[in-house]
């Protein structure tokens, strides 16, 4: 409990006191969650979505009122002995789901959950009883939830001299969609709602938000179907305070104009197109299969649903389809009735306070001495002791009893053989660009049993020969491949026609070492290869119309785009200032990673702080950049 939740620490603590009363030395807070947490209270980014959950559940008796992971100045009133009660009432057997995915024999399941529940109720029978049923209440939508302006910590080196500086509000609209389960099928609709709203720069709610040029970047991600109760909220960053009541004004406008005039056609097979696809696919990137389907029906399940039916998507996308054949609004009717005619929406501004981190701090400072001086010597004797054994603790190796309690993999679990993926290799011919010849393009093809009829295709260019100083533009470009349009469609068009005829398009930067000539063993310090790699995936069926949009963006990108290159160049600026503020640790071993091989550089000018600068320089307002 010290250690991952907090202790209080003495600082430069020596073995003993001296036995002055003016020795008292100076306290601090120090535990895992804790520094967690604070971290995530001085990003904006995250506190928006905390103050927005506070403003949808005002209740302050209703759990989701409240931060999950714990308000930094409320976790040193967390006691020892209230976590334990809170553990032995809430986690025990009755309130347990047991989750199996493999083809493992049911028997011998079902023997290690008795084992398991056997060696608790030996040690703890008591939490072994069961207990009635807690369930979490439905937040009735009938009322509106608060409307929240909460200030944030901020720099004077961004907001000036203790003043807010323009444009670094936070707005944003949210609403309950829920008070009672809802279907599969009304799940996978509203998805697709969510997707027609916000699902990406071409969706109606998101351009009209972007377009208004009210902020700098898009906030909110749209729907959240995690909890008993969904939300939807959606909103602006970078907004001049004068500006603020503007941005709730154009999601209003926004939403209404869908539900008089609908969603376009060609907006809505795509929608349709996609979400089937990814449910057919169902990819779950690295995340072993089975947890990401424990993960898809947990939504329901914890809250006494049916698991199953959660995975039961193709009766419900042929419901769908139907409903939308026979001319039914499906879309535009949620619109209308989980967000327009829905009293229960609430508001938070985030506006800058340069003078807030320095107060919370003198706050902190207050308490700290506070405690200390109703200690005793002895007490803060006992602290020292108690920091020195924590310490040797975390320096010292579990002992081997402990050990033996973490499940492993043994050499005989593993697979001796290497499994072989099929391969083709043809080479087809010359590649031409700009009139010369640059080599065979070699094709690879590897016919596998289980793709559930879909066909996925790289195509890599070889990035061999490019200017490093433009390493930083590189993610600015591989997004306008898919953002910009081409010169046959603008942004929309090529979006939809994505969305219909694919599975989706994407395109990235590969960089990778190479075995070193002289010794095959090791890595060459020196010679890597660097590709450009456009993804693409589609049914069998499509697979002419994903080569025809392959190559579309590839030779007809519209990197004349200015209007939209001007906001991705602002998105990826938001982006690496969220990033630097959240993930310091990761910025931090890029910049080593750069002084230790050429990938390792390569990344830190394309993502690491020398991108962020070289972005941050860019002139929108020059044709020169």
């Amino acid at each position: 409990f010290s250690q991952e939740g907090w202790h209080y620490a003495v600082s430069d603590a020596g073995d003993t006191l001296r036995d002055t009363a003016s020795a008292k030395p100076e306290l601090g807070y120090k535990g895992v969650v804790f520094n967690e947490m604070k971290g995530v209270y001085s990003q904006p980014d995250s506190l928006i979505h905390r103050h927005m959950s506070s403003a949808l559940f005002s209740d302050p008796d209703h759990i989701y009122n409240h931060d999950s992971g714990g308000d930094p100045a409320r976790i040193p009133d967390l006691k020892y002995d209230d976590f334990v009660a809170f553990h032995e009432r809430y986690y025990r057997p009755s309130r347990a789901r047991f989750f199996f995915f493999g083809d493992d024999p049911e028997e011998e399941r079902l023997h290690l959950i008795e084992s398991t529940l056997a060696d608790l109720a030996e040690a703890h029978p008591s939490r072994c009883n069961p207990l009635p049923k807690v369930d979490v209440p439905y937040r009735p939508l009938g009322t509106p939830g608060d409307r929240l302006v909460v200030p944030y910590p901020s720099s004077e080196a961004n907001v000036g001299a203790g003043a807010p500086a323009e444009g670094d509000h936070y707005v944003m609209r949210g609403w309950v969609i829920n008070d009672e389960p809802l279907s599969t099928e009304d799940s996978i609709a509203l998805g697709i709602t969510n997707d027609l709203l916000v699902g990406n720069t071409s969706s109606s709610l998101y351009r009209d938000l972007m377009d208004s040029k009210l902020g700098t970047a898009f906030i909110g991600g749209g729907l959240s179907d995690e909890l008993k109760q969904a939300t939807f909220s959606v909103g602006l960053k970078g907004v001049l305070p004068e500006n603020t009541s503007k941005v709730e004004a154009v999601v209003d406008a926004s939403l209404q104009r869908v539900v008089e005039e609908g969603f376009p056609p060609e907006a809505i097979a795509a929608s349709v197109n996609s979400t089937e696809f990814s449910l057919k696919e169902f990819n779950t990137g690295g995340i072993p299969r089975g947890l990401a389907l424990m993960l898809a029906v947990n939504p329901s399940w914890l809250y006494h649903g049916d698991p199953f039916g959660q995975l039961d998507f193709k009766r419900a996308m042929r419901s769908i389809r139907s409903r939308l054949d026979a001319g039914e609004p499906i879309f535009t009717n949620m619109v209308k009735k989980y967000l327009c005619e829905n009293a229960c929406s609430g508001y938070v501004e985030l506006k800058p306070d340069a003078d807030l981190e320095a107060r919370m701090a003198d706050d902190e400072r207050k308490q700290l001495d506070a405690a200390r001086d109703r200690m005793s010597q002895d007490e803060l004797q006992e602290i020292i002791e108690t920091q020195k054994e924590l310490l040797d603790h975390q320096g010292s190796p579990d002992p081997p009893h402990i050990v033996e309690m973490i499940p492993r993999l043994e050499l005989a679990d593993l697979e001796p053989l290497i499994s072989v993926v099929p391969r083709v290799v043809n080479a087809t011919g010359v590649s031409k660009v700009d009139g010369g010849g640059h080599g065979a393009t070699t094709l690879l093809t590897h016919e596998l049993a289980e793709t559930n009829g879909i066909v996925y295709v790289n195509v890599a260019l070889d990035l061999g020969s490019m200017d490093l100083s433009s390493l930083a533009w590189l993610p600015l470009f591989t997004g306008a491949l898919t953002q910009a349009g081409t010169d046959t469609m603008d942004e929309a068009a090529l979006t939809f026609k994505i969305g219909t005829d694919t599975g989706g398009i994407g395109a990235t930067v590969m960089f990778s070492p190479v075995r070193d000539s002289k010794d095959p063993a090791a890595w060459s310090p020196s010679e890597l290869t660097t590709r450009l790699v456009i993804s693409g995936k589609s049914t069998n069926e499509k697979i002419g119309k994903l080569f025809e949009l392959l190559g579309d963006v590839l030779v007809g990108v519209n990197i004349s785009n200015r209007e939209r290159l001007t906001e991705m160049v602002h998105r990826r600026r938001e982006d690496a200032h969220s990033y630097l503020l959240s993930s310091g640790h990761s910025v931090a071993g890029t910049r080593l990673g750069s002084k230790l091989s050429k990938v390792g550089w390569l990344s830190e000018q394309m993502g690491g702080i020398a991108a962020y600068d070289t972005v941050g320089k860019i002139d929108i307002n020059s044709d020169s950049g």
